[in-house]
């Protein structure tokens, strides 16, 4: 309603009431004028679209098949009066997830006899009212007191979901039938599960001291000083879980809130994916940037930044490691070898020449350069190393420069120089690309040519097919997008390679998933599909539920009505979904010691309230100091600390051997 009302120059139509002039000038001078501005120039877009399809289904005349839905846990109310009109002519089914098997919430028991019962409207209305009164009080809190405490303060979307069906005319739900079954919980994690399904957090009681208490492994909380130490923990645990509980690597996941800062050290702990270090820890990576899928596009990035680049031995070394690279320069491993030792005879040190010093603003000596060092090798090569009482002669060039060549440069091998000059005069074009100022088309043309003259691609390597096609997408895009509009801007090789950036760091749409082996992604939704294992990794205080960076512009966030998302209440809803999804193991973990003096972080709200609620069940004071809690597992920040290997706490354990002694 608020993109019809401003699309009818009703500018005012959302902050009227509310008396707010910051509020107001928002909408009238910025929202409401730049929405009415995209439209006359989308023509028609999605509003109205979802507008018009509840009116075209009441005049349809055409049978309609029944509508099947599954994996719903929230629709926005105009969505959902899309099914409620094809509903009216057709049956609707929907398969939903609910964390609970009672009425909870805004649902109330249903009215009526017989195997079709209406659900009680009524009761939806008010529960409906009080929720809107609710969500307009700054001072109110951000749950509704039900039957259980979990369950309110993490069930809120879903609550306002499964309220929403009970309006107009939408039948009583029909419960799968292990839901009606008498459960007998005898883990942790099952009498979690089963606390929520049934409303009776009472059944989270434990008596801690005994054996088995100790011994459960169902459901444990890590704090770990760092993130890589949360990844040694969590090695440990899956190996675990594997060797003892007889768990497949393909029912495993590991999400975290951001797995972006996990990225770097996954490979450290885990090996690389495909390469596996552990034949026992098989895995893939899903929620992956595009530029982090594969070595090709570190490549291109590298390329892209050669202009400001000092270009260290390192710098050309670690571009020498990319196979596609030594293809396209016809170096094997043995001509990289014996190249790695004559760089380190060289004794080269950084700069392409004399020249590239100086446009860093430092003195033009070409000593210590590639140019330098090429001619040293040439010179060795060429002349050989003769020497005089064990000691290499020098050797006078036309222009002056004395220099020593490098020993032992002779035979087949010494095509690897040739493959060196032929790389370091394609880096000399790549930094003259940086100071070049020319239109869009043209960067595409050049950076096409340029990239494709040092990769060649396996044709039998499909991920590297694959990475090839990406990148030259996006530079054709980049050309594409302007030219759509009737424009070809003049640009600077800055410019283009921050705009390759930000199209590469992107997390495509379609991501391979569930590929066997352990799952290792993103903490998003649909990803809660049952597993025999999850793992969370970083559910930190301030990092979990996540937040929103709107920049104040947010009218929907200040004006909230039932069935507006939030960023935190889902994040809230995903850790109860995945609560509820896990079959024998929950493992969760965060940064709950400080690195540098070993004091206690907080856990992400969310998981504290776990922890409170354990607490609470279980006849520990709020405030009682260092209580046994089996649940909560405080790691050392070494992973050879002697307690992994003493046997006194079964949740501290260790399966490397390099540690063992």
């Amino acid at each position: 309603d608020w993109l019809t009302a401003w699309e009818a120059g009703k500018h005012g139509f959302v902050t009227a009431a509310r008396g707010d002039e910051r509020q107001r000038a928002l909408e009238t001078q910025c929202l409401a004028p730049l929405w009415q501005a995209t439209v006359s120039r989308l023509g028609e877009h999605r509003g109205r679209l979802v507008q018009a399809l509840p009116q075209a289904l009441a005049h349809a005349s055409d049978q309609l098949p029944p509508l099947h839905v599954f994996g719903l846990s929230h629709l926005p109310p105009v969505e959902l009066d899309v099914l409620r009109s094809y509903a009216r002519l057709a049956p609707v089914i929907l398969y939903v997830p609910d964390p609970c098997r009672e009425f909870w919430g805004g649902l109330y028991a249903a009215q009526g006899e017989g195997r079709w019962r209406m659900q009680d409207a009524g009761a939806w209305r008010s529960f409906r009212e009080e929720e809107q009164t609710r969500l307009q009080d700054p001072d109110a809190l951000d749950w509704r007191e039900q039957g259980h405490p979990l369950l309110a303060r993490w069930g809120r979307m879903g609550q306002h979901f499964f309220a929403a069906l009970a309006d107009d005319e939408v039948r009583e739900d029909t419960r799968h039938w292990q839901d009606q079954q008498p459960a007998t919980p005898t883990t942790r994690l099952a009498r979690l599960q089963d606390s929520i399904r049934s409303l009776d957090p009472d059944l989270l009681h434990e008596d801690i001291q005994t054996a088995e208490a100790r011994a459960d492994t169902s459901l444990r909380v890590h704090a770990c000083h760092t993130r890589l130490r949360e990844l040694e923990v969590l090695h440990d645990v899956l190996l675990d879980a594997i060797d003892k509980g007889g768990v497949r690597p393909g029912d495993i996941v590991v999400m975290a809130p951001d797995i972006q800062h996990y990225l770097p050290l996954i490979a450290s702990v885990f090996g690389e994916p495909g390469a596996v270090r552990d034949s026992l820890l098989p895995f893939h990576l899903a929620d992956v940037p595009v530029a982090r899928s594969h070595p090709l596009f570190t490549l291109f990035e590298t390329l892209l930044g050669i202009g400001g680049a000092r270009v260290t031995a390192t710098d050309v070394v670690d571009l020498l490691g990319h196979a596609e690279l030594r293809r396209a320069l016809a170096l094997d491993s043995a001509d990289l070898d014996s190249l790695l030792e004559w760089l380190r005879e060289s004794q080269v040190a950084w700069g392409l020449d004399g020249m590239h010093k100086a446009d860093l603003h430092l003195p033009a000596r070409a000593e210590f350069s590639f140019a330098w060092a090429m001619d040293r090798m040439l010179a060795g090569y060429v002349m050989g190393a003769a020497s005089v009482d064990g000691h290499v002669e020098s050797v006078t060039l036309p222009d002056g420069v004395a220099l020593i060549p490098v020993a032992g440069i002779d035979g087949p091998s010494a095509n690897a120089i040739g493959a060196l000059d032929r790389l370091l005069r394609e880096l000399q074009v790549w930094r003259g690309l940086a100071h070049q100022q020319q239109s869009a088309s043209a960067w595409a043309d050049a950076l096409r040519v340029r990239f494709d003259a040092l990769v060649r691609i396996d044709p039998e390597d499909g991920d590297a097919r694959d990475a090839h096609s990406a990148i030259h997408r996006a530079i054709a895009q980049m050309a594409a997008e302007p030219a759509r509009n009737g424009q070809d801007p003049e640009l600077r090789l800055s410019v283009v390679r921050e705009l390759l950036q930000d199209t590469l760091a992107a997390v495509p749409e379609r991501q391979r998933y569930l590929l066997g082996g352990i799952t290792f992604c993103g903490m998003v939704p649909q990803r809660a599909i049952p597993f025999e294992v999850i793992c969370v990794l970083g559910l930190d205080e301030g990092g979990f539920p996540r937040r929103s960076a709107d920049g104040g512009i947010d009218l929907i966030e200040q004006f909230r009505r039932i069935g507006d998302r939030d960023v935190a209440t889902d994040d809230r809803y995903l850790f109860l979904e995945t609560a509820m999804s896990a079959g024998k193991r929950l493992h969760l973990s965060y940064l709950g010691q400080n690195v540098r003096d070993g004091k206690p972080r907080n856990p992400a709200t969310p998981l504290a309230e776990l922890l409170a609620e354990l607490d609470a069940r279980c006849g520990i004071a709020a405030d009682a100091r260092n209580p046994s809690r089996p649940w909560r597992v405080q790691h050392p920040l070494q992973p050879f600390d002697g307690r992994y290997f003493d046997a006194a706490n079964p949740a501290l354990f260790t399966y490397s051997r390099a540690f063992a002694g």
